[in-house]
């Protein structure tokens, strides 16, 4: 794959020495700290872990980006104020700035959550004058570290291939990204790992937004290293209109010494104990059925009561109609048309909902209320409704895309789902779809650019979920998007639990779910298992009964599902699926809010070699599981080093399901767990329960 450059042009800061005569505020969460101060030329900064920047004389400028076409730093600005405040677990520090020559306030906001380890950070600009103010790449972070040796980790996405990690030294050119396909994770995830080779130190850094970004690593002449990330504003800039005020995407980083697991487990405490959902009705994360991949568009009420009997009977808690229960024709095409068939569902959904909730399932629906598809009604009646460019509404293929800053459809869609919420007499669990990336060229509808219809849009997006859950507070939100091409900390924030990816072959998905539980709390991913190919609901019953097995525990990392042609399992295989859907339901509450240590690399998806161990550490209880699996490769033994056990503590140890014996933690990490399994593609699962 090639490597993604993009050249910006970026001013270099150079460390400004600590001879400034006005004293720091800090916030610090566990070893990470950010350091700010008024100094001689505005406001300065450091960051990093506290040993390595509280005796640092370095402070640095803070890259904003262009304003009126010129590079800016925080020396272009007086400093106002600087505060530092604690709200509960939160510190908040903020600093406000006023242009010296543009009538343009600017405040960055830094927050350290708890002992979690991790900062947040945000910029907001004020016009305060009478005339627009024209920006372009200005950050939401703008971190400088030490002259050094670093390497860098960042994952590129595509469909049915999200989230590959890649990792290259950082040499003498910068790496950029420029992401503009309307989708925060369409091309790349937006999230970066940087090691200090020297010193060891993985730092770790998250933009929360759904939309289009910008990101560049460099370092200056001094080697300085610079990281640098925002948003991406439609057309490349946006103009701030006299008394707007605008706030940019949030990031969050996270750094630790040793290991890239131990910085991301700061992000997943951040995640559980401040930012995610919490589960409805403080559920564990239930097992699903979704029709898609067995039925898709053929779905009617006549086929759906056997699956429906047969997921209950395996012990699926949670039953989804996937798209095809409006379709005339086409799906897609007819996507903003919230109609049941009446053809291929007379009763409508109510008869199908109430049976699920006969049989003490969820009942779940899916929808894609962001589009319009080019044959519905809908795109015909209100073509104003949709983000414009040159006067017409802007499409991708046969879709085009809603904008929820208007009004009117803002309340178009909670009347929708609160129709299908009445006909169903409830519904517990919607899947929200969005397989549209509508790209960054965007017009006001008098064919202005003023760089903001797609943020408008998200943000206003983000409300409407919120404003969802607020009506119906019990129901869970799945965030899908082909897959996993927009799946970032901004919608985590206001869902529940996304799809990881619509390529749900074993291989691929193990590979997905390592860096997907690299990135997120693993009750934040959802997979499947579904059958021997993509969009392929078969599983091979001459197959040994061992890599159903493998099939079976692939998902089990998060939210576990099932999408299969149950229906023609036979008794071998149904038993198989019933013992790992009553193990998952056993592990379930330890993965759900788990630290998580990768103990091996992420494996190819296509062709994995070795073992690959994904170990799951309740920070609460102690208790620990580790999944197992051997790919292609002729070892049959494995030796486990877990991470995170108490070295004093005695652990009861089974593997799946059976009794081993009891060891000591300091053993279980120093000499490790021995492992054997007789061939390739089997798994494992083993339970350590603390003594």
């Amino acid at each position: 794959m090639k490597r993604a450059t993009l050249i910006l042009c970026v001013c270099v800061l150079c460390p400004i020495w600590s001879f400034a005569s006005h004293s720091p505020e800090k916030i610090r969460t566990k070893d990470f700290s950010v350091y700010v101060r008024n100094g001689d030329r505005g406001l300065q900064f450091k960051m990093g872990m506290e040993k390595e920047v509280s005796n640092s004389p370095d402070w640095y400028s803070y890259r904003l980006g262009k304003i009126e076409q010129e590079e800016t730093s925080t020396e272009d600005f007086d400093v106002q104020k600087i505060e530092l405040i604690t709200e509960n677990d939160v510190q908040k520090l903020s600093c406000n700035l006023t242009h010296k020559l543009l009538p343009l306030n600017v405040s960055i906001y830094f927050s350290g959550y708890g002992k979690t380890g991790t900062v947040t950070q945000y910029v907001t600009l004020e016009n305060t004058g009478n005339h627009p103010i024209h920006l372009e790449n200005i950050s939401s972070i703008a971190g400088v570290f030490p002259a050094d040796s670093y390497e860098y980790t960042y994952m590129s996405s595509s469909w049915s291939n999200e989230r590959r990690l890649h990792t290259f030294p950082l040499s003498n050119e910068p790496f950029s990204i420029l992401s503009k396909c309307g989708r925060s994770s369409n091309e790349y995830s937006p999230w970066l790992c940087v090691k200090n080779v020297n010193r060891d130190i993985y730092y770790i850094v998250q933009l929360a937004w759904s939309g289009n970004w910008y990101l560049k690593l460099y370092q200056d002449k001094s080697r300085l290293l610079h990281l640098i990330m925002g948003e991406y504003f439609d057309n490349g800039f946006l103009v701030l209109l006299p008394g707007e005020k605008v706030e940019l995407p949030q990031t969050a980083i996270s750094a630790a010494y040793g290991s890239i697991d131990y910085a991301a487990n700061n992000l997943h405490r951040y995640q559980r104990d401040f930012l995610l959902k919490k589960q409805p009705d403080n559920l564990p994360l239930l097992v699903q059925f979704n029709s898609w991949f067995p039925l898709q568009q053929t779905v009617t009420a006549e086929n759906l009561l056997p699956y429906i009997d047969k997921a209950h009977e395996l012990g699926c808690e949670s039953f989804t109609i996937d798209a095809g229960w409006f379709t005339k024709k086409s799906w897609d095409r007819e996507a903003g048309d919230w109609q049941t068939n009446r053809k291929t569902f007379p009763n409508g959904l109510g008869p199908i909902a109430n049976y699920v909730h006969s049989k003490g399932m969820k009942f779940g629906l899916w929808f894609e209320l962001e589009s319009l598809g080019d044959q519905s009604d809908m795109l015909k009646q209100h073509p104003d409704w949709c983000l414009q460019y040159k006067g017409k509404p802007v499409m991708t293929g046969n879709r085009a895309h809603l904008d929820y800053s208007k009004p009117e459809v803002f309340q178009w869609a909670l009347e929708q789902f609160g129709k299908m919420y009445a006909e169903c007499e409830g519904i517990d669990w919607v899947k929200l779809d969005y397989n549209i990336s509508i790209g960054s060229n965007f017009e006001t509808s008098d064919g202005i650019k003023t760089g903001k219809s797609l943020r408008n849009h998200i943000l206003a997006y983000y409300n409407w979920l919120d404003t969802l859950q607020a009506h119906y507070p019990n129901l869970f939100i799945e965030n899908c998007s082909s897959g996993a091409m927009r799946l970032d900390l901004g919608i985590a924030r206001h869902t529940h639990t996304s799809f990881i990816s619509d390529e749900t072959t074993p291989n691929p998905s193990l590979g997905m779910a390592w860096s997907a539980t690299l990135e997120y709390l693993p009750r934040a991913v959802n997979h499947w298992v579904v059958g021997m190919g993509n969009h392929y609901a078969v599983i091979d019953q001459s197959l040994p009964k061992e890599y159903w097995d493998f099939m079976f525990k692939v998902p089990m990392n998060g939210q576990y599902g099932i999408s299969s042609k149950i229906l023609e399992w036979e008794p071998d295989l149904w038993q198989c699926a019933l013992d790992n859907i009553k193990l998952y339901k056993r592990i379930r509450s330890i993965i759900a809010d788990a630290d998580c240590y990768h103990l091996t690399p992420q494996p190819d998806y296509v062709d994995p070699q070795g073992w690959v161990a994904i170990q799951y550490v309740d920070p609460d209880s102690g208790n620990s599981v580790l999944m197992a699996y051997r790919t292609r490769c002729i070892e049959q033994d494995y030796t486990a080093k877990l991470q995170a056990l108490d070295p004093s503590g005695r652990y009861k140890v089974s593997i799946d399901g059976v009794y081993q014996k009891t060891y000591k933690g300091e053993d279980l990490m120093k000499k490790g767990l021995r492992l054997s399994l007789d061939n390739e593609y089997r798994a494992c699962v083993i339970e350590l329960y603390k003594q």
